[in-house]
């Protein structure tokens, strides 16, 4: 029974520390477990908001760029409108009723810049329009004033002949004169006659109507000293008119060459303006497909930042779940844990007191090994006394035999002698008891404890 009994409870013991020891591990693992995939998430939502929040950075500095190329952009065109209001003032003697410079900012700068470019294109519109009809009236004016120039020449060629004629028929006249002394009013008249004929193809025929609504003269009143004055006040008129026809060509002249410049340089600064204004368009519909681009490329980052702050949310809603999800399983494990630390303490308490029974059981059985021990070694000591005893007695008992013989001998010698000798007679009598029956000499040699522990058992 006891080498039955000592092997079972240790195994069981053993068993019991072996589950407890794996239910402690597997909570450990359990729980580490779960804390790694728990930072495991919080560290991959960490990476993403640092993503998030780099990404809406770049789109702020996008955005901070955009607006200041959007701004450079409205300063160009302020100053391309101030340079065209000024083209404006040089061409046209009206003045721009347009709003010139910047307005009043709305909130979307995108806007701004739109009214600012079609403003533009239609002020430069207005004064490409004022260019042409500068231009016009320019050319107008130029075919005006070289048909003037062409007719004052032709003027100046006829009136240059007639005086030459005129100055031929005087020298023929003078000639005359000595021989045509009788008829002085004839000689005048031949005379205004041919100045009448050359001033009314030039176109002053007034003189001939002053001179015909004047009283006729008396002929004979008219000698020749006054003829001769009348051809020389005839003469000194028409030099004064040839000087103030010269003067008038001269002048006609320089304006005309003044015309001509500035003709000149307002065909090259038109040229220059409109190279100018078609480098303007072409840089407003480079800004136009510019800020396109730009407006395209706002909208998608637009979208992209409310995907992302879409997602943010999200995210920020799942990470907030599963921060109730992980305070809830830490609440319960803590609950688990709490339980298993309950169970543990109950278990170490059964242990302890298991190791105690199992403590006193070794206690026990090594008193008992110790009196069975000393149990065999009396035993060994009994049975090493009853050898003794036994062949005591077996020699006694010869020694006996020998009396009992040599006695019997003697008796028949002398029955009278009597021989006393030591005989244990009560030492016989207990001796053959004990060495009988040795089960009860180990019976009473027994230890108390022997007892206790064999009744315990």
């Amino acid at each position: 029974m006891q080498q039955q009994t000592n092997p079972r409870n240790p195994y069981s013991m053993e068993n019991k520390s072996k589950l407890l020891q794996y239910l402690r591990e597997s909570s450990i693992e359990l729980d580490f477990n779960q804390q790694e995939a728990w930072m495991r998430e919080r560290l991959e939502l960490e990476i993403q908001s640092q993503v998030f929040k780099s990404m809406v950075s770049e789109l702020l500095q996008e955005e901070i760029r955009k607006s200041r190329t959007i701004s450079q952009i409205l300063d160009s065109l302020y100053l391309l409108k101030y340079s065209l209001q000024r083209i404006y003032g040089w061409v046209s003697e009206e003045e721009f009723g347009g709003k010139v410079g910047k307005e009043e900012i709305l909130e979307d700068e995108l806007d701004v810049l739109f009214l600012e470019m079609r403003s533009v294109y239609q002020f430069a519109s207005v004064v490409e329009s004022r260019i042409a009809k500068r231009e016009e009236i320019r050319t107008k004016e130029k075919m005006e004033m070289d048909e003037r120039i062409m007719s004052l020449i032709e003027d100046n060629r006829d009136i240059d002949g007639l005086l030459r004629v005129a100055m031929l028929e005087k020298m023929n006249l003078e000639r005359t004169l000595n021989k045509l002394k009788r008829s002085g009013e004839q000689k005048r008249v031949a005379i205004l006659q041919i100045a009448e004929r050359g001033l009314q193809k030039v176109g002053f025929g007034f003189m001939m109507s002053s001179v015909a609504e004047e009283p006729p003269v008396d002929s004979a009143n008219i000698d020749s000293g006054q003829s001769e004055d009348e051809v020389v006040s005839v003469a000194a008129t028409f030099e004064k008119m040839m000087k103030n026809l010269r003067l008038e060509i001269a002048n006609l002249r320089r304006s005309l060459e003044e015309s001509r410049l500035e003709n000149e340089h307002l065909q090259s600064f038109s040229g220059e303006q409109a190279q100018k204004i078609a480098e303007n368009m072409l840089y407003i519909e480079h800004l136009e497909e510019r800020l396109n681009t730009l407006v395209h490329n706002i909208d998608e980052l637009m979208l992209e930042v409310t995907k992302a702050e879409e997602d943010a949310t999200r995210w920020k809603q799942a990470c907030e779940l599963e921060v109730e999800a992980g305070r809830t399983a830490i609440e319960e494990r803590d609950r688990e844990v709490a339980l298993l630390k309950e169970e543990l303490s109950r278990t170490k308490m059964a242990l302890d007191a298991s190791n105690n029974k199992m403590q006193l059981k070794e206690r026990l059985a090594s008193t008992a090994m110790a009196a069975l021990e000393a149990a065999e070694i009396s035993r060994r000591l009994a049975d090493s006394r009853s050898a003794g005893l036994r062949e005591r007695i077996e020699e006694l008992t010869k020694q006996l035999e020998e009396d009992v013989d040599q006695g019997k001998k003697e008796k028949d010698r002398g029955r009278r002698r009597l021989r006393h000798e030591c005989w244990p007679w009560r030492v016989l009598r207990f001796t053959p008891a004990v060495s009988s029956r040795p089960g009860n000499l180990n019976r009473m040699r027994r230890l108390p404890e022997m007892e206790a522990l064999l009744h315990f058992m």
